[in-house]
């Protein structure tokens, strides 16, 4: 038994030290996919509007 909890103890001590590593690691990599997709959203947006203008420019000119 007493093997057992001395065998433990190395995995409990490692995950609470690299716990908050590894969280701060993922919270920037996840930031950094939205805003990764926020810009390709962005850019999306821009095309519609910009296809959207030369649409009603095209009907203003045939009118």
């Amino acid at each position: 038994m007493i093997i057992v909890i001395l065998l433990l103890i190395p995995h409990f001590y490692f995950s609470i030290k690299y716990y908050s590593k590894f969280n701060r690691f993922f919270r920037l990599k996840a930031a950094g996919r939205r805003k990764e997709l926020r810009a390709k959203a962005e850019m999306i947006l821009k095309k519609e509007k910009e296809e959207d203008r030369l649409r009603r420019e095209i009907n203003k000119t045939i009118r």
